[in-house]
């Protein structure tokens, strides 16, 4: 398990929203119990006790939790729980929290299926003759959660990223990416310095985090200089960044809301259903985040079609760049459609250069069991069985 993988994470090259604060909201309730000292017991789960790690807590303040350690060296650190089934994280004790704790320590020996949430906040200003002339503020949030692993250094990710303008436009962008994947004007453009430890305070959570700068190669009409914290080797906790070209600044700060974590298949399925006179290779199973390629052969093919009847391609070769979820595709022979199809399932075809055409729908008896004018043919079977669908 290399954490050196992960922290190359790194290139957010982040230019553009970030963080709001963590802040616990109190009750009269809460203060209270202000003063009073609570004992934390800790599971470790196979771990090793972080020397750091505090044995009681002062409730009113907020306290550290540190980072156990594992002989496993397979094995990576994924936070405290409070509960035993390991779904209610606890990133440090907030000054809101009262009572005896005991936390659980979640281990696992592979990143699939956790990552983390940060609140963020941008300011971009532009200048004119020194004098502001356009100014925008975003707020949002940015969620990364790991999908997959090949080797130390390449590894499936999702990102989502949710901002929205002091105008109050606001914007939703999903990627799903390997961290290998670069854009053409941003291949090897930063360089990163070592890792060094340095304590941060956030709201009031003092925290020890191993940091990294990433700084833009030479260009001088731009300067970004990017500073990424980390703690149990992967999660990272907050991100600075500066940017500036020209008239143009842009601040943004990225702090740590929550860890994140969902269950992940490793494989899924690719199901082809084809048309009489058709063969099909490619399908199968592949493994999430895996390219696929489908070959269809036979001189009246007519294209590939989705679950929905929408045309996807009319080459032969039907690639997929990264298998993500389990599919069913559909590739036709021109005059004659003869597929098998489970009961409950819909099948919608357009015709190709026809404005309209009478389809044809019979059983494996040659029984007609649906007729329909049109261009485009819908129909949603009720019984298991083979179809010929003609036009």
């Amino acid at each position: 398990m290399s954490s050196k993988a992960l922290t190359i994470i790194a290139l957010l090259a982040i230019i553009g929203v970030s963080t709001g604060a963590i802040v616990a909201i109190l009750a009269q309730d809460d203060v209270d119990t202000y003063g009073n000292t609570y004992t934390i017991t800790y599971e470790l789960n196979g771990g090793i006790a972080d020397p750091n790690s505090p044995s009681t807590y002062v409730s009113g303040t907020v306290t550290d939790l540190g980072c156990p350690t594992n002989e496993n060296k397979d094995v990576a650190f994924f936070g405290w729980y409070l509960d035993k089934e390991c779904t209610k994280n606890l990133l440090y004790i907030p000054s809101k929290m009262s009572g005896n704790l005991t936390l659980y320590a979640l281990w696992d020996d592979g990143y699939e299926g956790h990552g983390y949430k940060l609140d963020t906040y941008t300011k971009r200003t532009e200048t004119i003759f020194g004098n502001m002339a356009y100014r925008y503020e975003s707020f949002g949030t940015y969620s990364q959660i790991f999908l997959a692993f090949e080797s130390d250094n390449k590894y499936l990710y999702r990102e989502i990223r949710e901002t929205k303008l002091s105008s109050g436009q606001s914007n939703v962008t999903s990627t799903v990416k390997w961290n290998t994947d670069k854009d053409d004007d941003d291949k090897d453009e930063y360089d990163q310095s070592d890792e060094e430890v340095v304590t941060l305070d956030l709201n009031g959570w003092n925290v020890t985090a191993k940091c990294i700068t990433l700084t833009l190669k030479d260009n001088s009409a731009v300067s970004h200089v990017e500073k990424q914290y980390y703690i149990y080797d992967w999660l990272l906790i907050m991100v600075d960044s500066n940017y500036s070209s020209g008239n143009v600044v842009v601040n943004s700060i990225y702090q740590i809301d929550s860890i994140l974590s969902e269950d992940i298949k490793n494989e899924y399925s690719i199901k082809v259903y084809s048309g009489d006179g058709i063969d099909v290779t490619g399908a199968g199973t592949y493994n999430i985040g895996s390219p696929a390629e489908l070959t269809a052969t036979g001189d009246d093919f007519l294209g590939w079609y989705d679950e929905a009847g929408d045309l996807l391609s009319t080459d032969k070769t039907y690639k997929i760049e990264k298998v993500l979820s389990d599919q069913s595709l559909y590739a036709y022979n021109s005059k004659i459609c003869d597929i098998t199809e489970d009961c409950g399932n819909s099948l919608t075809v357009t015709a190709e250069d026809v404005e309209n055409v009478t389809w044809t729908l019979r059983d494996s008896s040659n029984n007609i069991v649906n007729e329909s004018e049109g261009e485009r043919y819908s129909y949603t079977f009720e019984t298991v069985g083979k179809y010929t669908l003609t036009y």
